[in-house]
Formats: C-alpha cells, sequence, structure tokens
C-alpha cells in the first residue's frame, strides 16, 4: 500500500533488515534517493559546497542555493563585496589579509 511504501521509505525494514530507509534530500523535502551515494550524486549536482571549508578539512558543507552559500560566505568567510566581484560569484578569500589585497590588486 501507499503508507506501506512511505514506511519502507522513511523507516525501513524494521531492526532486524538493517535497512532504516532512504536518504532524504534536507533541501528537496520529501525527495529521497536509493543510497547514500545516489543522494551525495545530487548534492554536488544540484546543491552548492563551500569551497573554503572543503579545503579547510570541512567536507560536505552543502547549500540549497548560490544564495544561501552567498549568505555563508558572508558570515564565516570574507566576501567581496564590490557588485563586480558580487555579480561574478565566488569571490570569496579565507582571511581578511587575503581580502585586503584582492581589494587593492582588482578595485585600487
Amino acid at each position: 500500500t501507499a503508507s506501506e511504501l512511505r514506511k519502507h521509505e522513511s523507516n525501513g525494514d524494521g531492526l532486524e533488515s538493517g535497512f532504516k530507509g532512504h536518504p532524504l534530500c534536507k533541501f528537496c523535502k520529501p525527495k529521497r534517493f536509493y543510497d547514500l551515494m545516489q543522494l551525495h550524486d545530487h548534492l554536488n549536482k544540484d546543491h552548492y559546497k563551500c569551497h573554503l571549508c572543503e579545503k579547510d578539512g570541512k567536507h560536505n558543507q552543502f547549500f540549497k542555493d548560490y544564495q544561501s552559500l552567498n549568505r555563508h560566505f558572508d558570515k564565516e568567510h570574507f566576501l567581496c563585496h564590490d557588485p563586480q566581484c558580487l555579480m561574478a560569484r565566488f569571490v570569496v578569500f579565507d582571511s581578511e589579509i587575503c581580502l585586503r589585497q584582492h581589494e587593492l590588486d582588482v578595485h585600487g
């Protein structure tokens, strides 16, 4: 039945089976995936990852869309607020020194 299928997808088939349900994309609820590999492929294809966090060893920091990622950049890193750089996207730095150097080099 439909309710049994929903239960299978969200909770799995009981403790004895070892299957705990199909993984859910927290951004595309109620979209579920067959396994974690398919979920990870979806996240990499349809959502955004912070390259600075990734470089720092904080893996799998995903964001629903660029707007969410940009808010993260502004809060956690050093985002260039020049209109041209905001339009270009991904102009963000891991230190204030790097941002200031960028501002001198690019914006004078």
